[in-house]
């Protein structure tokens, strides 16, 4: 049986099981190595994965100091490549796994930042210029663009907020992807995830308001995805309850199709109409009834008759026996 790495992270421990282990001796958990440290992150080598990368971070009531470790054999032994940090993430370039990129929080005797190696950890350089960090904004999350590794993007943190940072060019300079987007997404980024398939699809959630945030073209434009929910569901632990949302049209402007996410608490009969700014309709987008969940509806800029509309901007409206709202969208020929 090919042997299988899993992980799982806790303020005190690194566990590591190997399933076939498991499953042939008593079902156990294994402990492996850094007992005493918080880790933060782990990282796996794409082509060996006895090769993991784990970074810690500072805990001063605890007396630790965070630190970057490499272990060759699975975790059984581990060495320190750069002690003194607080460490929130580590990603491995998979095309040059030489390449690796840790993100630093501030700590009193260590700055934040990103920190990169080309040489699998035998040395470190800084490489986050075009990044804004201080001793109260750090580098909380970073990732890789599956398909085209030179490209990377980071979410700070820190009291007063974050942004998204974007490389092109392998960490070299970095430009600030979140000027147009949402005020909310700057409220200091927790995380950021690339769809695989099609990494300019970007999801990025922020540490205090807890929304989330979409990006369709790479970080260039952005939506709030987040639902807003009313409380759990107790009848069904760990479901939440959601409410009315629409969400704003994605992309926008566009000229060929857009499309208009919403969401509903529960089954029931709804009304998605397009109007021009001086009421008239336009096109019924849904007249029917919707189980709750998310849904998404499409326009493709045409009138119920077929034919294209002018250029400028137009209402997309949603109604039920409970709910209303509006929002603007802009065409563009």
């Amino acid at each position: 049986m090919k042997r299988t790495l899993i992980f799982k992270i806790s303020c005190l421990f690194i566990f590591i099981i190997n399933w076939s282990q498991v499953f042939s001796q008593d079902g156990s958990w294994h402990f492996f190595g850094l007992p005493d440290e918080e880790i933060e992150s782990i990282a796996i080598n794409p082509q060996n994965d006895s090769i993991l990368y784990a970074g810690s971070s500072s805990d001063f009531s605890a007396g630790t100091f965070g630190s970057i470790f490499k272990s060759y054999n699975a975790g059984l032994t581990w060495d320190t490549l750069v002690y003194g940090l607080s460490v929130s993430d580590i990603v491995i370039d998979h095309k040059n796994i030489n390449v690796v990129y840790a993100a630093l929080m501030p700590v009193s005797f260590s700055p934040p930042g990103i920190l990169k190696t080309t040489d699998g950890g035998a040395n470190w350089f800084w490489s986050h210029t075009g990044i804004t960090v201080s001793w109260e904004l750090g580098v909380a999350t970073l990732e890789i663009n599956p398909l085209y590794t030179d490209t990377i993007y980071a979410g700070t943190t820190g009291p007063l907020g974050g942004r998204i940072y974007k490389s092109i060019n392998e960490g070299l300079y970095w430009n600030d992807i979140t000027n147009n987007a949402p005020p909310g997404l700057r409220d200091g980024i927790l995380d950021i995830a690339l769809n695989p398939l099609n990494p300019d699809v970007i999801f990025s959630t922020t540490n205090f308001s807890g929304n989330l945030y979409k990006s369709w073209n790479g970080g260039i434009n952005w939506i709030q995805i987040m639902v807003p929910w009313q409380g759990y569901n107790l009848e069904k632990p760990g479901e939440l309850i959601l409410g009315f949302h629409l969400s704003q049209n994605y992309p926008n402007p566009f000229n060929s199709e857009t499309h208009i996410e919403y969401t509903l608490p529960k089954s029931i009969w709804i009304k998605l109409n397009i109007y021009d700014l001086s009421g008239k309709l336009i096109k019924v987008l849904v007249n029917d009834n919707k189980q709750a969940g998310h849904h998404t509806a499409r326009w493709n800029g045409k009138d119920d008759s077929g034919k294209t509309v002018a250029s400028g901007v137009y209402i997309y409206h949603i109604s039920s026996a409970e709910y209303t709202e509006s929002r603007k969208l802009v065409y563009l020929k």
